[in-house]
């Protein structure tokens, strides 16, 4: 994902696919209107043993390409294709290294227990490690294995949206998102949507302002470079 480093600009990394091109369009309208210069549009797939990972989804059968929206500030919005992969087994998770995942610009794992999180961090050749931190965690984070993965160049993702929907998600996201960047020291952390419609979606100034990820907001700075997913964080302790 360094390669994704894009100085002074906003990006959204994960908004989920939706069924009809207007509504893929139409939360691409949004996110242009917003101010965010790239979007990866994601698909996502719980991982099962009859279950075949397939190549990207064509644009052209999810968007009506004529209508592109264009970034106010510069240019077309830049669109990237993401695959998460939900699993529980890790002994199914030799198949992200099939050939199909290839296609994709971000491969991302969304590990539900211990085990498949300890792997994740450890050996999967992923982009993104995606808890879902709108519930609760079934396992702790610790620090031994999620500073190996920063070594190996992965990150982590913490996601707004469902903090939005629900009062009982905001409390666990708020919760598990601190003790998260508390143990990576605000590294390799990156902030997403999540969105499955336009109305999930904020502004870059507004998902600052819902303090999502605030221990004590005098111990925490925008670094200078903005990072793909929204923003990154540095811990100034």
């Amino acid at each position: 994902m360094d390669d994704l480093y894009v100085k002074n600009s906003f990006c959204d990394l994960n908004v989920v696919i939706q069924e009809g091109k207007k509504a893929n369009n139409d939360m691409l309208q949004m996110l242009g209107d917003y101010g965010y210069e790239t979007v990866a549009l994601n698909q996502e797939v719980t991982l099962a043993k009859k279950i075949q990972l397939k190549p990207p989804i064509l644009l052209e059968s999810l968007l009506d390409v004529d209508r592109i929206p264009v970034c106010k500030r510069r240019g077309p919005l830049k669109i990237l294709r993401r695959l998460t992969v939900i699993v529980d087994d890790a002994s199914l998770l030799h198949a992200l290294s099939s050939p199909s995942v290839e296609g994709y610009d971000l491969l991302a794992v969304r590990p539900t227990n211990e085990k498949t999180f300890q792997i994740a961090c450890s050996t999967l050749s992923v982009d993104i490690v995606s808890v879902d931190l709108s519930e609760r965690v079934p396992f702790s984070f610790k620090r031994a294995q999620i500073g190996q993965a920063i070594e190996r160049g992965l990150c982590f993702e913490v996601c707004y949206s469902p903090a939005i929907r629900d009062s009982t998600a905001r409390r666990n996201t708020l919760a598990n998102a601190m003790e998260l960047i508390k143990i990576a020291k605000g590294k390799r952390i990156i902030v997403s949507s999540q969105a499955e419609k336009a109305f999930d979606l904020r502004a870059p100034a507004d998902v600052t302002n819902l303090h999502l990820l605030t221990i004590r907001a005098d111990r925490w700075i925008q670094e200078g470079w903005k990072r793909v997913g929204l923003t990154a964080w540095t811990w100034t302790s």
